[in-house]
Formats: structure tokens, C-alpha cells, sequence
């Protein structure tokens, strides 16, 4: 876990794939823990395909106030955006 306000975890392998799930305090957080322990043997036996070990998975669950922009949306790219410095996948927003 990390805080808004804790660096990423440094520990990442050079092989190691790592996804972040970004939650609000509260039931969401809890939610997102239940998940993150769960998510990385799923993702190994489908990403792998054959259930071989592959590159390991690692899941890391931010606590982050999600605040509604003055529409009502929420800005979850925005969001994401600001935590690309963590050692998540990446992809092109």
C-alpha cells in the first residue's frame, strides 16, 4: 500500500509487472486491497496463458481522495496521470 503521500515502492524487478489500483479511503480502499491480493495469481494464469510462471505480478493500492469536478464527473485520467511516476504499466492516455 502507499499513500498519496508515500513514494511507490522501489522494489520492483526488472521483470516484475506492476498495476495500480487508485481508491478512495473507506469501503473503496478495502475493496481495492481484497482485489490487489487476488489480482496477480488471476493475472498470471491469463496473461500467461498455460498458468507457467512468468513474469511475476504485483499489485499496489493508493489511497486517494477522488473529488468530483464542478459537472459531477470524476477525473480518473487526471488522476492516473498525476501517479505515472509510480513503477505502474503504462500506457498512452
Amino acid at each position: 500500500m502507499t499513500d498519496d503521500d508515500t513514494p511507490p515502492s522501489e522494489h520492483t524487478h526488472s521483470d516484475e509487472r506492476v498495476i495500480g489500483l487508485i481508491a478512495e479511503p473507506g469501503l473503496a480502499e478495502d475493496v481495492a486491497r481484497d482485489v490487489a491480493s487476488e489480482l496477480p495469481a488471476i493475472l498470471s494464469r491469463c496473461a500467461d496463458g498455460d498458468g507457467s510462471s512468468g513474469s511475476p505480478w504485483r499489485v499496489e493500492v493508493v489511497r486517494h481522495l477522488l473529488p468530483l469536478d464542478p459537472t459531477g464527473n470524476l477525473r480518473l485520467l487526471d488522476v492516473a496521470r498525476d501517479h505515472r511516476s509510480h513503477s505502474w504499466l503504462r500506457r498512452s492516455y
